[in-house]
């Protein structure tokens, strides 16, 4: 009865293969916004415990594949330490691991050895948000819903998005969407959100999660499925 999608993209994709479009129904994922959450001590104890000194927080949360263009992303950070050294990027995913030659690789060429962290795989992915002020994802292609994005407006990080998937409708008017593969645009966002005053910056972060509340919790998203089950 019907063909459920998480994402436009991959409806589109689908139907280009045959499926059919007059049973096209997307829903997109949810969120358990009373997990993801702001907590300005666990922000400040996650910091602490990841030995972070530095005033600012910039997180990138993908495993290592091509598609996540860790590449672009160490380039732009490189970029936005040149202009504010009190920076410290924090990535985590799969083989996100200095044990990762080609991530190493990356890191080494743009000097960046002292001010990145990579913890691998996660399971405190709610918590560790906390402690990132700006979130960027920079995938250059193959995005469908991404959740990392939702999340961390969920706790009030401010995101610099690629235009890839449905990353610019996640964040509406509330991120800042870049072309991908953009190492200029990518720091010129990052930096943007870094500059900004303390109360511009908090009033983005809660905007962001208001958005979140209102068109992606868990709840609205499972009343949407219900009410397709209904219909039958």
């Amino acid at each position: 009865n019907h063909i459920l999608y998480n994402s436009s993209l991959s409806a589109q994709q689908h139907e280009r293969y045959g499926y059919s479009g007059n049973r096209r129904t997307i829903i997109f994922n949810g969120f358990e916004t009373e997990e993801f959450k702001p907590d300005i001590h666990l922000k400040s104890k996650v910091k602490k415990e990841l030995n972070i000194e530095t005033r600012y927080v910039v997180g990138h949360i993908a495993r290592f594949h091509p598609k996540k263009d860790h590449k672009t992303f160490i380039s732009a950070a490189k970029k936005v330490l040149d202009e504010i050294e009190d920076v410290t990027f924090v990535l985590i995913g799969r083989n996100v691991l200095f044990s990762t030659e080609a991530l190493t690789e990356y890191i080494n060429q743009s000097g960046l050895e002292t001010k990145v962290q990579l913890l691998g795989e996660r399971t405190d992915i709610a918590r560790v948000l906390t402690a990132m002020d700006v979130v960027v994802s920079s995938s250059g292609w193959g995005e469908g819903f991404s959740n990392v994005i939702g999340e961390a407006m969920a706790v009030g990080s401010l995101c610099v998005v690629t235009d890839v998937g449905e990353a610019k409708d996640i964040v509406g008017d509330i991120g800042i969407v870049v072309p991908p593969y953009s190492v200029d645009a990518i720091s010129k966002g990052v930096l943007q959100f870094l500059k900004s005053p303390d109360e511009v910056r908090d009033d983005i972060g809660r905007r962001g999660r208001e958005r979140i509340i209102e068109e992606y919790s868990i709840d609205k998203i499972a009343e949407k499925y219900l009410s397709i089950y209904g219909r039958q």
